[in-house]
């Protein structure tokens, strides 16, 4: 199933960006890009080529180039410092900085030659690095630039000197007839960057390319030793930086590519919604909720802790509880008033919790107290956030509609967290699960902990149950337990359909005490 592989390797993308504390993320943007901390990928890229073979291909090599080359490779400070030297510089920077992690990332992982080579087979039938009947046909920088970035890749890089052949041996003969000796010269520093181990080295290359050209204009014409490179350094030097209109990344490449594509422009139908996220704090009503299911079914869930660990607890300077037996140290100034638990044997379980905040969800519960679905589920995910925090098992919380929020990150507190202002972001309208369950996956398996479970709660069937389903299996290859509650018994087809992509039993409800019970005993089981 095509939608299945691109989302699997979106996951695998989130999975190894964490390794180098990146994250990836879908945006609305046309094209890829990479900043110290985050790598963005346009969502039309990963909707869009799952209706096609060749896209997909083209899509695993970005994600390759972005991925397992600059996250783990590229020194992102050294960027700006060349961008701001000029366009021209900017742009043989990032060429020469590509072919260096390609070729690093290929060392790594081999199989990531062949996904390369296929994105470059792409882009080159879609006309990307131009023809051999355009060379020559632009402006002097613009003709080097292309130079070193189809020549590099077509020399330099396994397997891609075939998509490459007419346009780099079209550029193979423009630069011995126009540079001259300038050519081997330039040509002797581009073969370096494979070898090269830092971007700043990559960086010292281009500087040298650039003083070459400098040195080579700076001759008297009249006592040259070669006119021809004097000329064409006079001209690549004097040539105005605006008509270097491209960066030299192939991300620019891809972005243009798919932004004329089919492809791109039928996605739009996977995600419909455009419209802007509404940023709120988590509702009062969700609070109350929460404090109900905490007074029904705390104390079931903090005997159940005690029992899973071994505990000591010490009083000192630091804690999260006031040792109420040891408040008489106040008056000799001892500050050691504060209980702090220490696991002996300790709870190696990690928790994401995923719920539905789609238009559904606003219907009441079949229990006659007036709470909606969205309300019980929302104190539900309170209650359970707060009672994890308490005994310090590390989770994440999502929620999903048109769109996906995170509510809390694994490394964030939930105690000053959730009393924030702008800490939920419900769009409304259809129910589409897949993108949540892919980010908390990724997040789920880069953790340490001996189990993982995801919660999610639904009252529904998704808006694509494929992609759903996609997210479930890469949840069982990856060992992270699924605990699936669907909220309203009236609609049979749902629970089918949940057991089939799942096959496992499933939690279904449909009155808050029940909905409560089902989602603590459903970490109870897992914890």
């Amino acid at each position: 199933m095509q939608v299945d592989h691109v989302k699997s390797m979106l996951l695998l993308a989130r999975m190894l960006a964490a390794r180098y504390n990146m994250k990836v993320v879908l945006t609305a943007s046309k094209t890829a890009s990479v900043t110290p901390d985050t790598i963005s990928l346009p969502r039309k890229w990963v909707e869009g080529t799952a209706k096609s073979r060749e896209a997909t291909e083209m899509l695993a090599g970005v994600l390759d180039h972005e991925c397992v080359g600059h996250a783990r490779h590229t020194d992102f400070t050294v960027m700006p410092k060349y961008r701001a030297k000029g366009r021209m510089q900017a742009f043989l920077l990032n060429a020469l900085e590509d072919i260096r992690i390609e070729t690093c990332a290929s060392r790594v992982y081999p199989g990531v030659a062949r996904n390369l080579v296929s994105m470059v087979d792409y882009l080159s039938k879609q006309g990307f690095f131009g023809t051999a009947s355009q060379v020559g046909a632009n402006s002097p920088k613009h003709e080097l630039g292309n130079a070193i970035l189809v020549l590099g890749r077509a020399r330099l890089l396994a397997g891609q000197d075939v998509p490459l052949a007419a346009v780099a041996n079209a550029y193979a003969q423009f630069v011995a007839a126009q540079y001259g000796s300038l050519w081997p010269k330039i040509w002797d520093l581009v073969c370096k960057a494979p070898d090269a181990e830092t971007t700043v080295e990559v960086g010292h290359l281009v500087d040298q390319i650039w003083k070459l050209i400098r040195q080579v204009a700076g001759e008297d014409p009249a006592d040259a030793s070669d006119p021809t490179a004097n000329r064409a350094a006079r001209h690549i030097e004097t040539d105005p930086n605006a008509n270097m209109t491209e960066s030299g990344d192939i991300g620019e490449k891809i972005g243009k590519a798919l932004a004329s594509s089919p492809l791109s422009r039928d996605a739009g139908q996977i995600h419909p919604s455009s419209r802007k996220a509404r940023v709120a704090p988590i509702p009062q009503e969700w609070m109350d909720v929460s404090a109900r299911v905490k007074a029904a079914l705390g104390r079931d869930f903090e005997a159940l802790m005690e029992a899973k660990t071994e505990c000591r607890k010490s009083v000192g300077l630091t804690g999260r509880r006031i040792h109420s037996g040891s408040l008489h140290r106040v008056k000799t100034l001892d500050a050691r008033i504060m209980m702090h638990r220490i696991m002996a044997e300790g709870i190696s379980t990690a928790v994401s919790m995923v719920v539905d905040v789609s238009a559904s969800m606003s219907d009441k519960l079949d229990d006659g107290t007036g709470i909606s679905r969205l309300q019980a589920t929302g104190g539900v995910m309170v209650a359970l956030a707060d009672l994890l925090e308490l005994h310090d098992v590390p989770f994440s919380a999502w929620t999903f509609d048109d769109g996906y929020c995170c509510i809390k990150q694994f490394d964030e507190r939930w105690g000053s967290h959730k009393g924030r202002d702008k800490v939920l972001s419900v769009i409304g309208g259809s129910t589409y699960a897949d993108q949540a369950l892919v980010e908390s996956l990724a997040d789920l398996a880069c953790r340490d902990e001996e189990r993982k479970l995801l919660v999610f709660l639904t009252d529904g069937d998704s808006s694509n149950m494929k992609q759903v389903e996609a997210a479930f299996r890469d949840a069982e290859y990856l060992g992270v337990d699924m605990a699936v509650v669907l909220i309203g018994k009236e609609f049979e087809h749902h629970v089918d359909q949940y057991k089939r992509i799942t096959g496992r039993p499933l939690f279904v409800t449909d009155t808050m005490q029940t909905l409560a019970k089902t989602v603590i005993n459903a970490v109870r089981v897992s914890i």
